[in-house]
């Protein structure tokens, strides 16, 4: 039988699959780094040192060392003291790897020198420019475009790295580690030097360096054992009055891990860089985080509240990196999810603490099942931890990390908040410095927890949303109440069968008279306390559980603070819905109550649509949503104001069988005119009621960000109206807001008014918004994102117009996102419209993006995966457009492997990554 190849190592690029993992022949444990910086002519002279992994039996095999794009100056080999040029006979070099073929069997050096241009790596994945910033992005594979190296997370090394630039140009040089930014050595030349080390050993993909003119914000934060930490912020020009709140942020981060989690930070200093192009949100290289300037660069006049909240759990997120993914790391990239899924469970603790609980549990749950479950349901599905994979920045998804983190979380609803804390002491002791797997994790929480997970196991190996329907019987005479759970995970596209999974499901019973009834089960021991909300553990397909003492019928709560990431697919009665709408204690399960009444009401209003029929409100709804209306100014108005919201539109749109996207938009657009005339006078004293108080200072805590969210909610409403009245709100809260977070809402407000005067008044907003912020790159994604989105006709020749607009930038993901993703996801009926127009567009855009950065374009083409949830016609053009896509004879695998899964699934192919019996042939080495 042939021998496997090393997955990492295949340069026909096969399908690569996780149990074909082994771990490489040879280690580089130490690295010296001189890297002259250049805008184009970057010089990379790179020492490693290799030795036979001792893991291993020694075969002699040879070396093969990672690189692309590269340019091979010299190749010198040091052993036993002496140094020398390699002869060409004795390596190879290809367009993927450095191969040296025979190498000594002691352990010995290469030193190696390289050149790449920044400047035309447009695919911002090496050493790249951002403007005039020089900066590198590593992660998953950025390292080998670098030099040549073992670029896989399970070779970790230290790093001794030396920048060297020119001054003018590069003031600043930053890489990982222990060093001082001031303490630079002046060569002379017009050039000066650093020296950076890091004594922690990282895998590659952790290595940064960053080089440029920029502002700094300086700091100290003392840790838990009196340990001084330099902390510094680094901005371009525009931005540097913009970063207290993310120092403030950085220094709460590091004050939590060390209260929460016991984590204290290990180097001397802490540095965050934030730059306009950058491929993903943020990047946890050890010491040297490098933030896209959207999650790092804010502040009340020009952001958001939930912006600054963001950037507060992105700078916690990547801190927190420092243990859950730098000290303790992944062995592969199909184990992405146990530092992904983990530090994503920290950070939403992190903002749980900080701000409200309530409020981010709702907002967790329903962005999981706004994005998540429909990659569950469409062709790219894939467990937590996937078995299969093309290109492995593919697998950077909602799955890998929001349910990732859900299914961590079940694990702490498992234990305990102690014992959590006591397993996670034990897995950063255990492992530290070392690159392990999901396994090693779940090893160590069955260990220190006592709990059998062998069936929990099965959430890292299969795909699919879970769904869990219920049913109840009370029995008066005996006074019990029977639950009977079920669950069912549906075939997904790469798998057609399922098994159970052990699920904790937090349940409760609302008594006749509005309160939670105490939950004894028929086998708690006599006197044992009966909590109002209980965890039943369902491990079967179906399970029945029955509880005592219970005074009269009951309405049950189920799925309690979204304990499980799954699906409830029992349809509630509306009477029912209400009734917890009114009474349900659970803070999600009361807003899903609202917003499962709202989704209902809406799917017959978009059958009326669909079928030509007038559209009609039931009054039973709208007695129910005023109830909401009613009570809208008491107690916590940011719950409040979600309640009066409409559901987001992929909740809307997740369980109709056939999409029509002008039949959903019509149904949308009169349940919110219908509510707000019905109740118009109501949101206006809303609105008043909810203003902000004369002198008050601006600050994100949740009584603020409440009643902001609630004005601006109500101010929604009042402008669903078209009246000159409405617009004129809009125009003087546009005028006179000194935050963003309302000024922002009211020109969102006017830019989706369709009456002709307003859109001229939107014209002019728009303008005035681009002259005053047009320095602000957040802010003029913002811009672009609103004019993508407004519902008037001729919405795609305004986008391509703006292609053409001095603020769009194709070679720059936010802009691309902005406008691009504004236009697709953000103007369903315009994108979707008949002709095909959208369709064509989108596919023309990611195939002039394939040659500028694949990254961008694979995450468009992702909009084209849900096409089978179109009517026939729609599902044809789409298809057509993906066909063509597929012909480009330069295709990025990334976007092959996303485009092909989609059109795998119109030919029906049966495939089952499971039994691996329909998988594409592998070549084998």
């Amino acid at each position: 039988m042939a021998e496997k190849k090393d997955f990492l190592f295949d340069p026909a690029r096969n399908p690569l699959y996780r149990d074909d993992y082994r771990p490489t022949e040879y280690k580089i444990p130490a690295v010296t780094l001189d890297i002259a910086l250049d805008e184009t002519e970057t010089v990379v002279k790179s020492r490693i040192h290799v030795t036979r992994n001792p893991a291993l039996p020694d075969t002699g095999g040879a070396l093969v060392l990672d690189g692309e794009g590269l340019k091979l100056k010299s190749l010198k080999i040091i052993e036993n003291g002496q140094t020398r040029d390699l002869d060409r006979s004795e390596f190879v070099v290809t367009d993927k790897n450095l191969i040296l073929k025979n190498p000594p069997a002691k352990p010995f050096d290469l030193e190696i020198v390289t050149e790449i241009n920044p400047t035309e790596n447009t695919t911002l994945s090496g050493i790249y420019m951002a403007g005039d910033i020089l900066c590198s992005q590593c992660e998953a594979q950025g390292f080998r475009r670098i030099t040549y190296f073992l670029d896989r997370p399970d070779n970790l090394a230290t790093y001794d790295v030396t920048l060297t630039g020119e001054q003018k140009k590069f003031p600043v040089l930053l890489s990982n580690g222990n060093g001082e930014p001031a303490k630079t050595v002046d060569n002379g030349d017009g050039t000066h030097s650093i020296n950076w080390k890091d004594p922690w050993p990282k895998p590659s993909y952790l290595f940064a360096v960053v080089a440029g003119d920029m502002h700094v914000l300086e700091d100290t934060f003392t840790t838990m054992t009196g340990k001084k930490v330099d902390l510094r912020i680094y901005v371009q020009d525009g931005y540097e009055d913009k970063i207290k709140w993310a120092m403030e942020s950085l220094k709460r981060s590091m004050k939590w891990d060390e209260d929460r989690y016991g984590r204290e930070y290990d180097l001397d200093c802490f540095h965050i860089v934030a730059v306009d192009k950058f491929n993903a949100g943020a990047m946890e290289n050890k010491g040297l985080n490098v933030f896209n300037v959207k999650y790092l660069v804010g502040s009340p006049e020009v952001s958001t509240d939930d912006e600054l909240i963001d950037i507060e759990a992105v700078i916690g997120h990547e801190y927190f990196h420092n243990y859950s993914g730098d000290r303790v790391t992944v062995r592969d990239w199909f184990e992405l999810t146990l530092k992904e899924g983990f530090t994503v469970l920290r950070d939403r603790q992190f903002t749980e603490d900080m701000h409200s609980k309530e409020i981010k549990r709702i907002d967790d749950a329903v962005g999981l099942r706004s994005a998540q479950f429909m990659e569950d349901a469409g062709p790219t599905s894939h467990p937590i931890r996937p078995d299969r994979v093309e290109e492995f920045d593919n697998i950077y998804t909602g799955t890998i990390y929001e349910k990732g983190s859900h299914v961590l979380g079940m694990l702490h609803t498992m234990m305990g908040e102690t014992t959590w804390r006591a397993a996670t002491d034990e897995y950063f002791s255990r492992f530290d410095g070392q690159a392990v797997t999901c396994d090693d994790f779940v090893d160590v929480m069955q260990e220190v927890s006592g709990i059998d997970l062998t069936q929990f196991r099965q959430w890292y190996n299969q795909s699919g949303t879970p769904e869990i329907s219920y049913t109840g019987d009370y029995d008066a005479a005996s006074k019990t109440y029977r639950l009977t759970l079920t669950q069912n995970t549906p075939p997904t596209a790469d798998q057609s069968a399922k098994v159970a999974l052990h699920m904790p499901i937090a349940v409760g019973l609302i008594g006749q008279s509005g309160k939670d009834v105490p939950l004894a089960l028929s086998t708690d021991a006599a006197g044992e306390a009966a909590p109002t909300t209980r965890v039943l553990h369902l491990t079967e397909a179906s399970l029945t559980f029955e509880f005592k003492n219970v005074d009269g019928p009951v309405v049950p709560s189920i799925l309690r603070g979204f304990s499980a990431p799954v699906k409830v697919t029992t349809q509630p009665s509306d009477e029912e819905l209400v009734f917890r709408m009114a009474h349900d204690t659970d803070g999600f399960n009361k807003y899903e109550a609202t917003e499962r009444l709202m989704v209902k009401t809406l799917h017959k209003l978009i059958k009326q649509a669909e079928n030509d029929l007038p559209l009609t409100l039931e009054q039973g709804f709208i007695d129910a949503y005023g109830e909401n209306v009613k009570n809208a100014l008491a107690g916590d108005l940011a719950f409040n104001a979600r309640t009066l919201g409409l559901p987001p539109y992929n909740i809307i749109i997740q369980d109709l069988k056939t999409l029509d996207p002008d039949a959903v938009s019509e149904a949308i657009d009169f349940m919110k005119t219908t509510l707000a005339k019905t109740y118009a006078e109501d949101f206006k004293n809303i609105y008043t009621a909810t203003a902000a108080p004369a002198g008050e200072a601006y600050n994100v805590v949740p009584a603020q960000v409440g009643r902001r969210e609630l004005h601006n909610t109500a101010l929604g409403f009042i402008g669903k109206l078209e009246t000159p009245d409405a617009a004129l709100d809009a125009v003087a809260q546009y005028g006179h807001s000194k935050n963003m977070t309302e000024k922002l809402a009211a020109l969102g407000v006017v830019t989706r008014m369709t009456d002709k005067d307003a859109m001229t008044v939107a014209d002019k907003l728009l303008e005035d918004f681009y002259g005053r912020y047009k320095d602000n790159n957040n802010l003029v994604d913002k811009w672009l994102s609103l004019q993508a989105g407004r519902p008037a006709d001729g919405a795609l020749a305004r986008v391509q117009e703006l292609m053409k607009h001095e603020a769009y930038d194709a070679t720059n993901p936010n802009k691309v996102y902005a406008l691009i993703g504004g236009f697709t996801a953000g103007n369903p009926s315009a994108f979707h419209d008949k002709d095909g127009s959208g369709y064509k567009f989108l596919a023309d855009t990611i195939i002039d993006l394939n040659d500028v950065n694949a990254k961008t374009a694979t995450n468009l083409a992702k909009r084209f995966t849900q096409f089978k949830r179109y009517d026939s016609d729609r599902q044809a053009l789409m298809i057509s457009q993906m066909e063509r896509i597929m012909a480009v004879p330069t295709l990025d695998i990334g976007i092959k492997e996303i485009i092909g899964k989609a059109l795998d699934t119109v030919e029906k192919k049966p495939t089952n990554d499971n039994a691996r019996k329909t998988a594409p042939a592998r070549k084998q080495g």
